[in-house]
């Protein structure tokens, strides 16, 4: 019988033993993500969420939502990650975190140990396999049906800051075809431009323009792979010209739209 949840195609295994200074920017990619904390804690920051994950703690990354961490822990973390890409779990609109059981955990570790078979060293410190077994492979598909159908997941309060910050990234989102300013969102969000400025840095690591110009972009590369033209686009999100956003897309992704187009 056909499993009720396949990863179709499995891109790259992680396993970090990260320093407490650890910061990572973020991104957003094609593929779906897990990452599990095996030691220590991570603040997270998923789209317009704010979660701190901390030991035996698993959250599901959807694809094209942007994602960001940061050691939570003075003695450091360590965490297995894995990107795969899997037509089967349905869309949330906030993250799946999850806390592991026994049982889970242990399976767990032996897809991390299946993988690090043909793991090879990597920075920051840790291993990197491009390659699940048939083992782990079967394993992981396991572990997210028995996730998704048998567990739920956790739920959170939220801090003030955070209120804000989801406050703001909804407010770009519902005018990425716009040209705001940091003036309108911080209106938006009852709160001066220093203090909007103070918790995009907090929750993003990047200045609050940066993280809309980055928006818009993604949104660019999605209006492209669906068949607009790079004028259409250009017009879509409220560039002033075509040659404005070919630079702006260029200056963010490292190609034109035109190439990217013809790649996508």
């Amino acid at each position: 019988m056909k499993s009720p949840l396949e990863v179709n195609k499995f891109c790259s295994y992680y396993h970090y033993h990260l320093g407490k200074e650890y910061f990572f920017a973020g991104h957003c990619h094609k593929s779906w993500e897990i990452n599990i904390i095996v030691k220590g804690a991570l603040r997270f920051t998923y789209d317009d969420r704010v979660v701190t994950l901390r030991k035996n703690m698993l959250v599901i990354c959807e694809n094209d939502v942007f994602h960001r961490n940061c050691v939570w822990s003075d003695h450091g973390a360590e965490i297995y990650v894995y990107q795969f890409y899997t037509d089967h779990i349905p869309h949330s609109e906030k993250p799946r975190v999850y806390e592991l059981d026994e049982k889970n955990l242990l399976l767990a570790k032996l897809i991390a140990e299946e993988a690090e078979k043909n793991a090879v060293a990597t920075k920051p410190e840790g291993l990197h396999c491009a390659n699940l077994n048939y083992q782990a492979h079967s394993l992981l598909e396991l572990l997210l049906i028995r996730l998704t159908e048998n567990e739920r997941a956790l739920e959170f309060e939220i801090s003030s800051d955070e209120k804000i910050y989801r406050a703001a990234v909804n407010y770009m989102k519902e005018n990425i075809t716009e040209n705001i300013c940091i003036n309108d969102i911080a209106k938006l969000c009852h709160v001066g431009p220093t203090k909007m400025k103070n918790v995009f840095s907090q929750f993003t690591g990047e200045a609050i323009m940066t993280h809309f110009y980055n928006m818009k972009i993604n949104e660019a590369k999605k209006l492209l792979e669906n068949g607009m033209t790079v004028g259409e686009v250009s017009d879509t999100l409220g560039y002033s010209s075509q040659a404005y956003f070919t630079t702006c897309f260029k200056k963010i992704t490292g190609v034109s739209p035109k190439e990217y187009k013809r790649g996508a």
